[in-house]
């Protein structure tokens, strides 16, 4: 017992009702006391006393006043750790939980040794998303209680776990799979912490999926799945196994898994999306007619979904690869009536059109490609429209139409990925109808702006046939003919070559003709005349498509005695062109450090090395 008048009684009474919890009585007590005693030294535990009563009470407010009031005074070390507790306890509760953050940053700094607060600490920067202090703060706990595996198994857990959660939302994938892979079940199970498994390998999936790593995610997903089927993750767990298994290209399971989830009752706009999924599964697996089935129900969903829209476009595609050329057009149609504001609308519009040239329906294609433009003049696919647009003219006769269309690509679309071909199909209309100077002009931008397209599609040796053309072919025949007969000796050779380039380079039947006509001068005493020949050996082969000996007739240029040593750079050259359009850069490699070595100043070795750095 105290001593008389010191209200120790008080005191007394106060911690035999609590010890019963009965905190309303504790709390008269204490109340008591603080009122007849104010200047006890015993007054601020009876303080404290009472602030925990409320708070047991469930009276946060008057707690957490008391609470305040006691942080402005002098307190033993012992006393002011429970008031700091408390008064964090009092902050949380209330919700006022970036106080509480920071009430805990303070009581860890003072009280290191309390790991519980070190842990709730953890637990309030993750509610808080402060990842990045998050992660400092777990690292220190470590740091600090190196045996924590041994002497604390559950908590060594939560800070696996907190931390794991931290570097998921870092986006630091890898380093969250290394720690949430130490949370197993056995191991939660002993701690007492069973509940955060089903979380954490939550996680641990999603962390192989942002990663990429998609067979581990669906591995993960698919035990997460069996070992918690009600679980209140159960059908985003499903969702992300479906997805992982398509990321994947597993679409035989993503199927089975996106099937069981959209046949879950009462999985709203998720199981609409799984019906999708499920769709876009069946497609890839070219179950067309089953895909079509799931595609056309989600599309006329009454109410529509927020996946309805994404499978009418599927549906219409899937009808047109099933050859139902009508039904997949109107499929498009509907789309963008029905859904004028969905990002597809447009895309909708345009693959009408395309749909119909896919299956030659030219008339159709061409009308449609006409109301694309005319609905979106400055649509993304503008351009394509354009040069389809243009390809559905030409296949119906309407060759300067045709032109007409590509034209405007032409000119306003520099950076079109249809601008070189719409280069190359405009100097064929333009060819169609003998303006030969035009298609030439064409064909000089075509090869000058696309090198490597139009060197693969050998467009250099059109851009001579209409050379020729615009020459006047048979003029320039006789004239060379009448060449060849009226000289003799060198000059007649000189002739000669030149009338079997014209042949060769004019690429009709009289190319063999110019091929038979160079054989014997290729073999002459004259370096220059034989070299010429030579060279066009090779571009004879070149217009045949042999590029192996088309390559072969031109190394033979450099073999040639006394052989000029610009036309031994050029026909090198040649070769290695013949490489690069085979798609062998090895020999390209090659021949470019020949001519290094050869012909170090050369124009020719320059271009070679430009025409390497396209090979690779």
């Amino acid at each position: 017992m105290g001593s008389v008048g010191t209200g120790a009684a008080i005191i007394r009474l106060g911690d035999i009702a609590l010890l019963t919890d009965d905190f309303a009585a504790a709390a008269k007590w204490y109340a008591q006391f603080r009122q007849a005693f104010p200047q006890s030294p015993r007054a601020a535990e009876a303080a404290y006393m009472l602030a925990y009563c409320y708070y047991r009470q469930g009276n946060m407010t008057e707690s957490l006043r008391l609470a305040d009031q006691m942080g402005g005074l002098s307190l033993d070390a012992n006393l002011a750790q429970q008031v700091a507790r408390l008064r964090i306890v009092l902050l949380k509760a209330a919700g006022r939980t970036s106080e509480a953050a920071d009430a805990l940053a303070l009581y860890v700094g003072r009280y290191p040794a309390d790991l519980g607060s070190q842990i709730d600490y953890l637990k309030v920067l993750f509610v808080l998303k402060r990842t990045d202090e998050l992660l400092v703060e777990a690292d220190a706990v470590r740091k600090q209680f190196p045996s924590l595996q041994q002497d604390n198994p559950a908590d060594a857990l939560l800070v696996s776990y907190l931390r794991g959660l931290a570097l998921i939302a870092a986006k630091s994938y890898g380093a969250a799979v290394t720690e949430l892979s130490t949370i197993t079940g056995a191991a939660a199970d002993k701690a007492g912490l069973s509940i955060i498994v089903p979380y954490a390998g939550y996680y641990l999936g999603w962390g192989y999926l942002r990663g990429g790593d998609y067979a581990k995610a669906a591995a993960a997903f698919d035990q997460l799945a069996a070992a918690y089927p009600t679980h209140e993750l159960a059908s985003q767990v499903l969702y992300l196994s479906g997805w992982a298994h398509f990321s994947a290209g597993d679409f035989d399971k993503a199927a089975s898994v996106f099937s069981q989830l959209a046949s879950k009752p009462g999985q709203g706009d998720l199981g609409s999306k799984a019906q999708y999924l499920y769709a876009k599964s069946l497609m890839n697996l070219q179950r067309r007619d089953e895909a079509a089935a799931t595609l056309q129900k989600l599309a006329f969903a009454t109410p529509p979904t927020p996946w309805s829209a994404d499978a009418l476009f599927d549906y219409a595609s899937v009808l047109s690869d099933l050859g139902k050329v009508s039904q997949s057009a109107d499929a498009y149609l509907q789309l963008t009536r029905s859904y004028p504001a969905s990002p597809l609308s447009e895309e909708a519009l345009y693959r009408r059109g395309e749909t119909f040239a896919t299956h030659q329906q030219w008339k159709d294609a061409q009308a449609a490609f006409d109301e694309y433009r005319t609905r979106y003049p400055k649509g993304k696919l503008t351009d394509a429209a354009l040069f389809w647009g243009g390809q559905s003219a030409s296949a119906l006769g309407q060759g300067m139409g045709a032109a007409l269309l590509w034209e405007q690509l032409i000119a306003g679309y520099k950076d079109s990925p249809f601008r070189g071909a719409a280069l190359q199909k405009d100097a064929e209309a333009y060819a169609d109808v003998h303006d030969y100077a035009k298609a030439l002009d064409l064909y000089t931008q075509y090869t000058s702006q696309y090198p490597d397209d139009a060197r693969a599609s050998r467009a250099d040796i059109r851009a001579e046939q209409l050379r020729y053309l615009v020459q006047g072919a048979d003029a320039r025949e006789a004239t060379l003919s009448a060449a060849v007969a009226s000289s003799t000796g060198a000059a007649k050779l000189r002739a000669t070559v030149d009338l079997a380039r014209f042949y060769i380079y004019n690429g009709d039947s009289r190319a063999d003709a110019g091929y038979r006509m160079i054989l014997p001068i290729a073999k002459t005493d004259d370096p220059a005349t034989a070299s010429a020949a030579q060279a066009l050996i090779g571009e004879y082969y070149y217009r045949k498509g042999d590029l192996d000996t088309a390559a072969q007739q031109f190394l033979a240029v450099a073999l040639i005695p006394k052989v000029d040593p610009a036309s031994s750079a050029a026909a090198l050259y040649r070769a290695a062109e013949m490489m690069q359009i085979a798609k062998r850069p090895i020999e390209v490699a090659a021949l470019v450090k020949r001519m290094e070595q050869s012909f170090p100043g050369s124009d020719w070795t320059t271009k070679a090395r430009l025409l390497q750095g396209a090979a690779q």
